[in-house]
């Protein structure tokens, strides 16, 4: 993302938290990384020491493009999910529609 051009967006962005961060620093950052990509998807593995930490995260899932995972399986998995999406979408944008003959 760093390496990103001022005009592109990364379409993923995977933020990855074993515990490091409190809930407070977690969505400070997410709110950071929304304002500064606001067209990319957000993913979030914070997998807490302590579940009551885990707990207090605002769960917004498929609010704001934002996106939790419960394990690292299924981090990879929705990843995976979405680019493949993203894949398939910008396939069929570039598929040539076929020109409709005029009847005459």
């Amino acid at each position: 993302a760093a390496a990103a051009m001022p005009d592109q967006h990364p379409d993923i962005i995977a933020i990855i938290s074993v515990g490091a961060v409190t809930p407070a620093q977690l969505d400070l950052l997410l709110r950071r990384a929304k304002r500064s990509f606001p067209r990319s998807r957000l993913l979030v593995g914070y997998w807490a020491a302590h579940q009551d930490e885990q707990e207090a995260l605002p769960q917004r899932v498929g609010s704001e493009g934002i996106a939790y995972a419960e394990s690292a399986t299924a981090l990879v998995d929705l990843i995976g999910r979405i680019a493949d999406e993203q894949a398939q979408a910008q396939a069929a944008e570039t598929v040539p529609s076929i020109p409709q003959r005029a009847a005459g």
